[in-house]
């Protein structure tokens, strides 16, 4: 489930576990009607432990269970949530049992809508009508570069006939802050598109010509009409063959505007595992995810999470860079010598 969702699932639960909480204290309705009383117990028990919150929110928050709930909890375990102001009735705003009883009905409504809310979050995306696969998700990873370190912390220097000219004019690049001299490398970009049966596949653009488009229809079996065009017949095959504007089938995907992609399966294990063959000259700036139990589309977020975390590691004083440029050039000489 996406963070923010679940924070304001757990916020609205903690606001009517703190309304719930003041009726069970404030009112003596509650306090003569035994089953009353066991209702407003039971209601408060859905409420999930206030602590939920505070757990690593560098990840996802699992889907609420109704093994997770705690029927047994009293009022010394519901916590409102720090930035809620609890509601309190005082003695002179005693509630009526018909009074009382309404706004129960309400917290009772309320807490269905939290809960379809919950689950539609949660759930992860069914195939679309009718058997055919949508997208879910489709995303286009910018590659991340950064100069290049060894694994003891010094940089990689790009060095080519050593001659006292070409050292004079590097030295004068490096104090004006200039680091074309260094080599770089990147963690290199994935197209990615998550589809609605939790596939997920690397994509590129074959094209959005006619002629991708009549490829494409003959791949599927698609009767092509004379003196079609590309539009009009895209169109017509994601109508009649796909759903929600994609036609996906055999390895390729088509867009209603006519676009084709050929499709290349890949893993989140593997993805994770090309980031973090770099680790020399990147700065991780959470830990790599793992994707036991969830969702193909949070194990999705996961990834893109821990991916938009990872920066170049930063370079070294001017200093430092001209003293590890003089070292590499003086081992560079007596190697060649």
């Amino acid at each position: 489930m996406n963070l923010k969702f679940s924070e304001l699932i757990a916020t609205i639960r903690q606001e009517i576990a703190a309304i719930t909480e003041s009726l069970m204290k404030n009112s003596p309705v509650y306090r003569n009607n035994p089953k009353l009383a066991e209702f407003v117990k039971s209601f408060i028990g859905t409420a999930p432990d206030s602590s939920a919150s505070d757990r690593d929110s560098s990840v996802k928050s699992e889907p609420t269970k109704a093994t997770d709930r705690k029927p047994e909890a009293t009022l010394a375990t519901v916590k409102p949530a720090t930035n809620i102001k609890p509601h309190t009735i005082s003695e002179k705003e005693n509630l009526t049992e018909e009074e009382m009883k309404e706004l129960i009905k309400r917290l009772e409504a309320l807490e269905a809508r939290v809960t379809r809310l919950e689950k539609a979050i949660c759930t992860p995306v069914a195939k679309a009508t009718g058997g055919n696969l949508t997208v879910v998700k489709m995303i286009e990873l910018n590659p991340i570069r950064a100069y290049k370190f060894e694994k003891d912390g010094r940089l990689k220097f790009s060095l080519w006939h050593l001659d006292e000219k070409e050292v004079a004019k590097t030295k004068e690049l490096i104090n004006s802050g200039d680091h074309g001299m260094l080599k770089t490398e990147s963690i290199w970009y994935d197209n990615c598109v998550l589809l609605s049966d939790g596939s997920l596949y690397e994509y590129s653009t074959i094209g959005n010509t006619l002629r991708e488009v009549k490829a494409f229809a003959t791949l599927i079996g698609y009767p092509i009409p004379d003196k079609a065009k590309t539009d009009i017949l895209s169109a017509a095959i994601v109508n009649e063959r796909g759903a929600d504007g994609w036609c996906i089938s055999n390895g390729q995907m088509l867009k209603s505007n006519g676009y084709v992609y050929s499709l290349k399966p890949i893993k989140l294990k593997e993805l994770v595992e090309e980031c973090t063959k770099e680790s020399d000259s990147f700065v991780f700036g959470i830990e790599p995810p793992t994707f036991e139990g969830k969702s193909p589309e949070e194990a999705f977020e996961a990834f893109l999470n821990f991916r938009a975390a990872i920066k170049p590691r930063p370079l070294p004083s001017k200093e430092e860079i001209m003293k590890q440029y003089e070292e590499e050039v003086r081992k560079y000489k007596l190697k060649h010598s």
